[in-house]
């Protein structure tokens, strides 16, 4: 979401707020910040003002409502805002909404957090100085709010946006200033047949058309992509076939998408279709499954009705069944669907969700054949984080594999680079913890110990220019490389 900047306005700090965020209850308005103490000093030094982008003020029921927030001071220098457009979350709580009257509306995303036992939360944000030059933040209402039916509504906001600089403030958060907007009125009416189907086909051509283009598919959240504005079309619109829709996008290609289309299948009110076709697709051989999927799939199949108490064990009882249905589908996946859906059976995350041992190997042993159709960060994941449940001889050569790809690239903290290397060298490490079991067993036996032969079979694990040319040069490297890449070795067969 873009911010509209005045002239020779002060460039922001950026700062990088990770937050681990529990939440116990979810207010119907929006999640509430964070309960600091407030600045008493009177607001009116800062103007808040909340509009529509374009000026419109009738919506259809699932149309995009853009709302404008304006930020204004006649105070140089005494007050900054936070830039925030995303959380990590899924959720900013900077804001929450009062509408009226109240009992035709909801929170769209009520049953999600309410289930949940929390969440990483906070993300890359900003702060700027206001001034007399507006300064602008774009939101969109049906995030939070989600009317029910047609009629007249006010909405007002409230904003912990901003806060206030003095001596004895050393940051915006230590002395905050609550902010209360105008009242903006809306006129919400009952959408046609013909409008929702247009709607409909207009954002599934974008989402063709932005497949066709990979420069176009990159989602940044503080910048929306065409791509990503379609799917924000398809998760407000609230039909039947836009739910199914999002259904079949919810693939694994890239996070924020996911998260769209996980949030549009929560919110949306068709939440019968929307099983009915993820059950469809989780049998799919052609479907890839990810644990966002199984997630969305738990989360539509509970009653947004009940307390939080009761939600949580609810979910993770759902969870569980449609883990064991997942389970029983895979062998069927084929191509990048078993590959991605195979890095989600491994990829475990609690003993919940413990797959038996025999189970277990039999899903790495079709690890190798695989292996390449994955992400590079889910190799990543899956070699430094689950090694110690993959674990197998026959893995070596994939491991052997990996383990040469380091390259020297021109900008090594590039994404891409970074985690190539990082993949490379957690190969490296995992074969090196393998050799160095090989060479002690080997130098153990009687009389003599490893023979230059057998040394340099072993080595070949590796690229020959990280060969050491001597069993003295190989008793000295391991220590080195586990105090460079500065973690505990792994255990090997």
């Amino acid at each position: 979401m873009s911010a509209t900047r005045g002239l020779k306005r002060p460039r922001p700090r950026w700062l990088l707020v990770p937050v681990l965020t529990a939440w116990l209850s979810l207010p119907a308005q929006a999640q509430a910040p964070a309960q600091t103490q407030r600045s008493t000093r009177n607001s009116s030094e800062v103007a808040f003002h909340v509009g529509i982008k374009d000026g419109k003020s009738q919506f259809c029921l699932g149309e995009v409502i853009p709302l404008e927030l304006t930020f204004t001071s006649k105070m140089p220098k005494r007050y900054q805002i936070n830039m925030a457009r995303y959380d990590r979350s899924g959720r900013m709580s900077y804001e929450q909404f009062l509408v009226n009257p109240d009992g035709s509306w909801g929170d769209p995303l009520r049953s999600y957090f309410n289930s949940s036992m929390g969440w990483m939360g906070g993300g890359l944000t900003g702060f700027e100085f206001l001034s007399e030059s507006p300064t602008k933040i774009s939101l969109e209402l049906n995030e939070w709010v989600q009317f029910h039916r047609a009629g007249k509504y006010r909405v007002t906001v409230q904003t912990s946006r901003v806060g206030q600089i003095s001596g004895e403030a050393s940051s915006p958060f230590d002395k905050p200033v609550s902010l209360t907007s105008n009242e903006l009125e809306l006129t919400i009416v009952s959408p046609t047949a013909s409008w929702q189907e247009q709607t409909l086909v207009q954002a599934l051509a974008a989402l063709d058309a932005s497949a066709q283009d990979p420069a176009k598919t990159v989602a940044n959240p503080a910048e929306p992509s065409p791509r990503h504005q379609a799917l924000k079309t398809l998760r407000y619109l609230g039909t039947a076939s836009a739910a199914k829709e999002l259904a079949r996008h919810l693939r694994g290609e890239d996070t924020n998408f996911d998260f769209e289309c996980l949030f549009g299948l929560v919110g949306s009110p068709q939440h019968e279709a929307a099983l009915s076709e993820m059950r469809r697709l989780l049998a799919d051989p052609d479907h890839p499954v990810t644990d966002l999927f199984l997630v969305t799939m738990s989360v539509l199949s509970l009653n947004k009705d009940e307390s939080p108490e009761v939600l949580r064990p609810q979910r993770e009882q759902r969870y569980q069944a449609i883990h064991a249905e997942f389970l029983d589908d895979l062998p069927h996946k084929r191509g990048n669907a078993l590959a991605v859906s195979l890095y989600t059976a491994l990829n475990q995350v609690g003993p919940q969700q413990t797959i038996p041992r025999e189970e277990n190997e039999q899903l790495a042993a079709q690890l190798p054949a695989i292996f390449d159709r994955l992400p590079v960060e889910k190799q990543y994941e899956l070699l430094a984080y689950r090694w110690d449940s993959l674990r197998s001889p026959a893995l070596l050569p994939l491991l052997r594999t990996y383990a040469r790809t380091y390259q020297d690239f021109p900008i090594p903290n590039e994404i891409h680079a970074y985690n190539a290397n990082n993949l490379s060298g957690t190969a490296s490490f995992i074969g090196m913890n393998w050799l160095r079991k090989k060479l002690a067993r080997r130098s153990s036996r009687k009389y003599c110990g490893p023979s230059p032969a057998s040394t340099r079979r072993l080595w070949g694990f590796f690229p020959t220019r990280h060969c050491p040319r001597s069993s003295k040069r190989s008793s000295s490297i391991f220590p080195r490389m586990t105090k460079t890449i500065g973690f505990q070795p792994i255990s090997l067969p």
